[in-house]
């Protein structure tokens, strides 16, 4: 049987919550200089002390995602990750607005992921989303630590 890849942690970059980063580089400064241009000095080691607080805690948060999605490259790479294949089974799709996670098995190996969890490396876009996992289909997993590396389907069943 032929297969296509229709997903791989190889084509994609580490999910690093900048924005959280943004919050603390540029958004805290604009309130130091309001707060500053009233006149109001004493409280600006405060705001100072909590954009720093703010950033200690984001960047090491995105150096353990960016390690993580690196380790799981380099799992996938050296073919160091467990491979299932067969159909998509008790596929239970995670609701458009969320509030769950989408979740299948497949040789009872069971999957689960969510488009609003980026805690982990790897796939996690719901079908809902438009996600390519679907319930009954055939694929072909490449996995690790519960964390889908790779999904590929059968050339003749692949969407066109």
């Amino acid at each position: 049987m032929q297969y296509i890849t229709v997903y791989s942690i190889m084509t994609e970059s580490a999910r690093i919550p900048w924005l959280h980063l943004v919050i603390g580089v540029v958004v805290l400064p604009l309130f130091i200089y309001a707060v500053w241009r009233q006149g109001v000095r004493t409280k600006l080691l405060g705001v100072i002390a909590a954009a720093l607080l703010w950033d200690g805690i984001i960047f090491p948060c995105s150096w353990h995602m960016s390690n993580a999605h690196n380790e799981a490259q380099n799992l996938l790479r050296s073919g160091n990750c467990q491979v299932v294949e067969g159909p998509v089974e008790q596929f239970v799709p995670m609701p458009y607005g969320g509030h769950s996670e989408e979740s299948f098995n497949v040789k009872g190996v069971h999957f689960e992921y969510s488009d609003f969890d980026d805690s982990k490396p790897g796939f996690n876009k719901s079908e809902s989303h438009g996600g390519p996992i679907h319930k009954g289909m055939w694929v072909r997993l490449n996995y690790h630590d519960g964390s889908i590396l790779k999904i590929e389907v059968p050339k003749d069943k692949a969407a066109k």
